[in-house]
């Protein structure tokens, strides 16, 4: 699998018009080298793209950008107006369609996995974008305030855990085509917002996410602890950052 990391547009507080055209042209230059690809396998056979948190902004251009690639079928995977979208872009005989996911229930994921097995059969391209991040004001406008202590939980949960459990459930419908001639790629969203400065030199928490022997059981143990002491609020003076939504792109 080819594992791309993209700048994300919606970052932390210092996000800025430059990094959002940095990011949106990274993308572009990703996706047309993928869409060259698929154009010369169309001919071949069709392959499946599945987008989260399709409905607005970076999710919905990806989507666009799928969508307009007649070797691709294009499923938006959103928790919200995933409907409405899907017939924005599905125009002229456009193959797209959309299904409901919420990354925090384990039952919208299977029911994600369900929906792309029973219709499609497997799945070739894998776009994680969906998150949630609690930055007041947003690219999108103002949002009501969310307190810092109850921020932590519901952003690990949905950006780190809900993300990893549907790659996890999308994957053995993925593994169906590493033989074949289009072989499948998951795509990550990623932030500068995740960058290792965010812990403001805590070296053991540095050495933490960048030791050699780091496990995926660590990381979920590591993130639930960035949550925990959050929640206790003890997390500066125990060296974690102050920003969930960079902490769970660290993740």
């Amino acid at each position: 699998f080819l594992l791309s990391s993209l700048s994300n547009t919606i970052s932390h507080e210092r996000t800025t018009m430059a990094a959002f055209f940095f990011s949106f042209a990274t993308l572009i230059i990703i996706t047309q080298s993928l869409f060259a690809r698929g154009n010369a396998l169309s001919a071949k056979e069709p392959r499946v793209a599945l987008i989260t948190g399709a409905n607005k902004g970076i999710g919905f251009e990806i989507a666009k950008k799928f969508a307009a690639d007649p070797s691709f079928t294009t499923i938006l995977a959103c928790r919200t107006n995933g409907e409405k979208a899907a017939k924005e872009l599905g125009g002229s005989g456009k193959d797209v369609h959309s299904v409901y996911l919420e990354l925090t229930d384990d039952e919208s994921i299977a029911g994600c996995r369900d929906y792309v097995e029973k219709n499609f059969g497997s799945l070739d391209v894998l776009v994680n974008n969906a998150a949630i991040c609690f930055n007041d004001p947003t690219l999108y406008g103002k949002v009501p305030h969310t307190p810092f202590h109850q921020q932590a939980s519901i952003t690990i949960e949905t950006n780190y855990f809900g993300t990893k459990k549907l790659t996890e459930a999308l994957l053995p419908l993925m593994m169906l085509k590493t033989k074949s001639v289009s072989s499948p790629r998951i795509i990550n969203i990623a932030s500068s917002a995740g960058r290792l400065g965010i812990f403001r030199g805590a070296q053991d928490k540095i050495d933490m996410f960048t030791h050699n022997s780091l496990t995926i059981q660590d990381l979920d143990s590591h993130m639930r602890e960035f949550v925990q002491a959050v929640e206790s609020g003890e997390h500066a003076k125990q060296g974690w950052p102050n920003t969930c939504y960079g902490m769970s792109k660290v993740g």
